[in-house]
């Protein structure tokens, strides 16, 4: 009875233990010294694409390409030498393509504690190094274009501390990246604009949007070394792990508002002429329909302005030319040739 006992207690420990070899989703695995597996469960044949019929008795080299059997092969003797357990990631091109494990051996040993081969549990983690190697590309794909952005582009957090800066950002404020992270993003204003624009940060934290470039006009950015220039900026919140983040791009628009103030010089220096040549000057539409006119070309016509003369709708051919074959002649000409001087 008891020798019964004690078998039925084996029984029980045996389909205890095939129950937990083979209830998991992890390869599982013995192998002797020559590397035939000894047991394989059903997780461990499918990732080796063959029966476990199949699989008893064989090496990896009779069942899988040399190359995935040399690398398993290897970090098995290693385990072997040292006697010591092992865990690391493995890489083999197997029936379903290539696969990535977390594969965790150990020595068996007999109950003289020789060793007589390898225990493992190797867990598929193919789905994860995927995605890893998917967020990694991602992540590269967004830090060339961050880096290689044409303008400056600022991160900050909602509380309006910065936290990462792009290579322009660096150039374009005078500051290396260290500097500026962890610093408020007020610091790269002028002095004057600093409190209120505290305000004006937390009312975009509370409705944040994205705020395309050109909707604010006269915005001014402050360098390290205190000079103060025009810039343009639009916003846009993003929402990260670490919470909201806001990405500012800005551009300096030195140049643009130069040009703009050299071509309002250069109407106001066309308007000066225009408005006190002692000559008539008209535009026209070459229908002869009055677009401007200055105020000497108005007295010529006998208006007392050029706001009053535009305002009666004169047609050059017909009310103002004493024969109207001439302005017929000069549209003609200047369809010719573009340009024509000294028409009488």
């Amino acid at each position: 009875p008891e020798r019964k006992l004690a078998e039925e207690a084996l029984q029980r420990k045996q389909a205890l233990l095939t129950a937990v070899v083979e209830g998991t989703s992890d390869a599982v695995f013995a192998k002797d010294l020559d590397g035939r597996y000894q047991i394989i469960n059903t997780a461990g044949a499918l990732a080796l694409g063959r029966p476990a019929a199949e699989i008893v008795g064989h090496t990896d080299a009779e069942i899988i390409p040399l190359e995935a059997a040399w690398r398993f092969r290897q970090t098995d003797e290693e385990v072997v030498a040292s006697g010591q357990m092992r865990m690391q990631e493995e890489r083999a091109m197997l029936p379903g393509g290539t696969r990535y494990f977390l594969a965790n051996k150990a020595p068996m040993r007999d109950s003289d504690g020789r060793i007589i081969g390898i225990i493992g549990v190797s867990r598929d983690i193919t789905e994860s190094k995927l995605a890893e190697a998917a967020l990694r590309a991602s992540e590269e794909k967004f830090q060339n274009l961050f880096e290689s952005s044409p303008d400056a582009i600022i991160v900050a957090t909602r509380a309006g501390v910065i936290h990462t800066i792009n290579r322009l950002a660096e150039l374009m404020f005078g500051y290396a990246r260290a500097e500026l992270i962890g610093q408020a993003i007020e610091n790269l204003m002028p002095v004057a604009l600093r409190r209120g624009h505290v305000a004006l940060r937390e009312g975009y934290v509370r409705d944040p949007h994205v705020r395309p470039m050109g909707d604010c006009r006269n915005l001014f950015a402050r360098r390290k070394d205190g000079s103060e220039f025009p810039v343009d900026i639009s916003l846009s919140p993003m929402t990260t792990a670490e919470g909201m983040m806001v990405i500012s791009t800005i551009r300096d628009v030195t140049k643009r508002k130069q040009a703009e103030e050299s071509l309002r010089l250069a109407e106001a220096k066309y308007r000066s002429i225009f408005e006190n040549a002692v000559e008539g000057i008209i535009q026209t539409t070459m229908d002869g329909r009055f677009i401007t006119a200055n105020p000497t070309m108005a007295r010529l016509l006998g208006y007392g302005s050029a706001a009053e003369l535009l305002a009666a709708g004169l047609v050059v051919g017909r009310d103002v030319y004493a024969n109207p074959q001439d302005r017929t002649a000069m549209v003609r000409i200047l369809n010719e040739g573009g340009l024509h001087a000294g028409f009488q």
